[in-house]
């Protein structure tokens, strides 16, 4: 679960401290509030590709950090991977007017590679008409044969 998240000269904010409680988190508000902003910030810290035009203008950089609760999977990667472990998980991700960026876990260097198979252990990022494809009978057949996996394949070779 994510426990706080600050940002900082990304895209049009300046400094932003968010704390969050346990439970679903949802971000309401009028067009332009900056609700997508913040999502795009928790982007940089599953590992989505940074930009440029992510730092705010006039300043060096951009900075995000979350604080997230850890668990036992994710202690076992930190640990796989020589990072320490603690009760929490901390990311943060700096990017450079220039498009480069420097990821950290638990305060140490880390690679986006790490980053995003840790992450993908935590968060789950759900928007507005991703219910959408649900009516596409294309995207039904790919649900059943990810859920069949090799077993079709193995009835497909008998026949």
């Amino acid at each position: 679960m994510i426990e706080s998240l600050y940002i900082e000269n990304f895209a049009i904010i300046d400094q932003v401290q968010i704390d969050f409680q346990s439970g679903m988190t949802v971000l309401t508000g009028e067009t332009g509030a900056g609700k997508s902003i913040i999502i795009d910030a928790i982007g940089q810290l599953i590992g989505q590709r940074s930009q440029p035009s992510f730092v705010k203008n006039g300043a060096d950089y951009a900075f995000i950090e979350g604080v997230f609760s850890s668990n036992k999977e994710i202690d076992k990667i930190l640990l796989d991977n020589n990072f320490p472990i603690d009760e929490h998980l901390v990311i943060s991700k700096k990017i450079n007017r220039d498009g480069k960026s420097a990821i950290k876990i638990n305060y140490r260097n880390s690679s986006q590679l790490l980053l995003k198979k840790i992450m993908s252990q935590i968060v789950d990022i759900h928007s507005q008409f991703e219910t959408h494809q649900l009516f596409n009978e294309s995207y039904h057949l790919k649900l059943l044969d990810n859920f069949i996996g090799n077993e079709l394949t193995d009835l497909k070779k008998e026949y």
